[in-house]
């Protein structure tokens, strides 16, 4: 039982990094090329990123296009998942992973 928690949580993580290097593409093509537009500073390019990062987070996990069969297994994984059973392995890949937030806040 655990071990297919710790793989669903794997695959959520992956999932996550996934989508988020995708965000971070999407947002790269944003940012002035330096021909005739305007430079942004570091603190505003920063601005910029995090104000475009909120689509990650607030986009839902099963969208009307999704094949069934990722729908079922998305709701069976929320059917399971428990964020309470997870905060101390949430805390250990944390600590693990500083660059990781370093780079989200």
């Amino acid at each position: 039982m655990w071990g297919a928690l710790k793989s669903d949580l794997n695959e959520f993580v992956s999932t996550v990094a996934g989508d988020t290097s995708e965000a971070l593409n999407r947002m790269d093509e944003n940012f002035p090329d330096g021909e005739g537009k305007e430079q942004l500073s570091t603190a505003a390019e920063e601005r910029l990123r995090r104000m475009e990062m909120h689509e990650t987070f607030e986009s839902p996990l099963i969208s009307e296009d999704d094949p069934e069969p990722y729908k079922e297994d998305v709701k069976e994984f929320l059917a399971d998942f428990s964020i309470d059973d997870k905060t101390d392995e949430i805390a250990k890949l944390l600590e693990e992973n500083r660059d990781t937030l370093k780079l989200c806040f």
